[in-house]
Formats: C-alpha cells, sequence, structure tokens
C-alpha cells in the first residue's frame, strides 16, 4: 500500500454545496476502488491524502492532477504503509466551520485567517499528514 499526500490551491473557491457534490463523489469512486484517505478544504486551499493499493492511488492522484479545479499542485509526500491512517473514511472531510477552538497547534494555524500555503505544508516532509491525522484524532 501507499499513501500520497497533496496540497493544491483551487481556480476557483467552492461554495460548500460544491464541496459536498465533490465529496459524495469521492467517496463512491474511493469505496469502489478501496482508497480511504482525508480532505481538508480552507480558502482555497485542498490538503489531501489517498492510500490504499499503490497502482490505484497512483492513477487516482494522477487524474487529479490534470483537473482543471486545481492550480499549484505540490505532492508532498508519497511513501509506503503498512496499515492506513484513515481506515474509517472513504474520503472524511472536517466541517471545519464547525470547529471553533482548536486543540492543536496544527489546527490552529491551519484554521487561522492566514491559513498556510500548499509550500508552506511542503517545505517541511509529513507537516501535512500530521495536521490530517490530527483533525482524524479530533473527529473521533
Amino acid at each position: 500500500m501507499i499513501c500520497i499526500v497533496y496540497a493544491s490551491s483551487v481556480i476557483k473557491l467552492l461554495a460548500k454545496e460544491d464541496l459536498e457534490a465533490i465529496l459524495q463523489k469521492s467517496r463512491v469512486n474511493n469505496k469502489c476502488d478501496g482508497i480511504t484517505g482525508m480532505l481538508l478544504y480552507k480558502d482555497g486551499c485542498i490538503i489531501q491524502a489517498l492510500e490504499g493499493k499503490e497502482e490505484v492511488v497512483k492513477a487516482t492522484h494522477e487524474r487529479i492532477m490534470r483537473d482543471p479545479r486545481h492550480h499549484n499542485m505540490i505532492t508532498m509526500l508519497k511513501i509506503p504503509i503498512e496499515e492506513r491512517q484513515f481506515s474509517q473514511w472513504s474520503m472524511g472531510c472536517p466541517d471545519l466551520a464547525k470547529m471553533t477552538s482548536a486543540t492543536s497547534p496544527e489546527i490552529s494555524q491551519f484554521l487561522s485567517n492566514h491559513a498556510p500555503t500548499p509550500e508552506f505544508y511542503s517545505a517541511v516532509p509529513g507537516r501535512a499528514l500530521r495536521l490530517l491525522t490530527t483533525f482524524r484524532e479530533t473527529m473521533r
């Protein structure tokens, strides 16, 4: 198995309904493909982890890279894994609007008015995965 974490910016900010439609389609596709993961979206910035069988995850990642809604896409992590970090979700996405107080520096920073860019997360390998797993823990 493999885990790929990427960050990107969207060409046009997503309305809540647009994000829900993307998540609904992703959840159906990911369940069929055996992919699990998590997606964070705030103010045009996307951070996503995809995990599963290597060939399927790589194909999904490549398809996302070709999606014209993304730009400045940066692959931050591509590592083999023995067990899934997001096994409970075909595509988890926390409702950031409901998070008013953060319990960790990673979440506080991401939710701040000046949320970091994809470049910030790509500067330190594992930073984005740490952010995603911190969100996973708060959702339990």
